[in-house]
């Protein structure tokens, strides 16, 4: 028995009230996972060596990749197991928003479905042109709140929503984790239920989710605990744009694409989305040309350098390059002077991303490749050690494209 935001129905208005739902135990039929091996589908071993390699680090560390329903690679710290649930904390969001995904699926919300309209409290209403696009996309403009906000006889959403907002719904990103309240309280608003029942129905039991389970968090928001698999089986999802691993459609393509695509350069709604790109190359920059001819580089040797602006190589190889170019004693001359000025000689090729990845504070990571329909796990990681992880993955990816 949990906890959980439920909506009673009555004649009058109704109040959003919490109450004991029982669990379900019905399981759904789990599509097995076909093993391949990694070169099988074009990844580079080495640098998946190189990647797993870090879990020695950690004492509870686990890592799965899957690619197109099949399991590629999966590693494990000496004290960890990957069938071992763990609490996702702020990685739940991403139950939460699949579940919305689905109901705008079904015909039950639509992104512009305002909060006013959904929810009808005895005492206070909802403030602001809140709509569902504008929680998922966390831009409520709602200001925080915590346990002692809350009156002994309120509801926390109640609280919440009936506040003023802090700035206009859908201006910019401001929610503080709000999200995390509202999601699951939306769901059992649609549907006249509990988040739980509608997520073991809608998802779980057709991902073939076995580990999963929900239990209450500190302010009644619905936490899942679950396996790496299971949440590698929730990044396939992503990933194979809307299908579970046996072929199911669980999401329109479009609801998928809306969910994970970043909108005008910013993150998009699950969490902190950052984006993967091809191994990075460098090559020297217009503003550090201009910062050699201050300098006093002579014309001749301008003219030299010009070939070098654009020409994009491995990080590595830049020094050498700029040897060849100027000579060894010109060369040191030259990174001398930027080093003492501070000044970045090279840009960096970025190109588009080949996908995106998706982590909390906590370091708990799920990255999701939806041109290669790969997934890649990875929970407990130290959020120091994001940006290598990124770098990593890069050089993961298949060089070529998954079948």
């Amino acid at each position: 028995m949990v906890l959980l935001l439920a909506s009673c129905a009555s004649d009058g208005p109704k109040k959003t009230v919490r109450r004991k739902i029982k669990r379900k135990r019905s399981q759904a039929k789990v599509v097995q996972l076909e093993q391949v091996t990694p070169t099988s589908l074009g990844y580079d071993l080495k640098a998946l060596d190189d990647l797993l390699g870090d879990l020695q680090d950690t004492k509870e560390g686990t890592f799965a990749i899957m690619a197109n329903g099949s399991l590629v690679s999966s590693h494990q710290a000496p004290t960890a197991s990957l069938d071992a649930a763990v609490r996702l904390d702020g990685m739940s969001l991403l139950l939460w928003t699949l579940a919305v995904g689905a109901l705008v699926d079904d015909g039950k919300l639509s992104w512009d479905t305002k909060l006013s309209a959904l929810f009808d409290f005895t005492e206070g209403k909802p403030q602001g042109d809140i709509t569902v696009g504008h929680v998922v996309n966390e831009r409520t403009g709602l200001r925080r709140i915590r346990p002692h906000d809350v009156g002994d006889d309120q509801d926390v959403v109640e609280a919440m929503l009936s506040a003023p907002v802090e700035i206009k719904p859908g201006s910019r990103r401001h929610s503080y984790g709000m999200s995390m309240l509202l999601l699951p309280a939306m769901v059992e608003e649609a549907t006249d239920g509990s988040f739980e029942d509608y997520v073991a129905d809608r998802l779980a039991a057709p991902l073939g989710l076995q580990s999963m389970r929900i239990e209450e968090g500190r302010m009644g928001e619905p936490v899942v605990w679950a396996n790496t698999l299971d949440v590698a089986r929730m990044g396939q999802l992503l990933a194979r744009g809307g299908k579970a691993i046996g072929g199911e459609r669980l999401l329109q393509l479009d609801t998928v694409q809306r969910l994970v695509r970043p909108r005008r350069g910013k993150p998009s709604s699950l969490a902190s989305w950052r984006g993967i790109y091809p191994a990075r190359q460098v090559a020297l920059s217009k503003p550090g040309m201009r910062f050699l001819r201050l300098r006093g580089l002579d014309e001749e040797e301008v003219d030299e350098m010009k070939p070098l602006v654009g020409k994009f190589v491995q990080p590595e190889e830049f020094a050498p390059l700029l040897e060849d170019t100027l000579g060894e004693a010109r060369a040191e001359e030259v990174f001398a002077w930027a080093k003492k000025h501070d000044v970045t000689l090279t840009e960096v090729e970025r190109g588009k991303p080949i996908g995106v990845v998706l982590q909390d504070g906590r370091g708990q990571m799920l990255a999701v490749y939806p041109k290669s329909k790969t997934s890649v796990v990875r929970l407990t990681m130290k959020p120091a050690a994001v940006p290598q992880m990124l770098d990593r993955l890069s050089t993961v990816l298949p060089a070529r494209k998954t079948p």
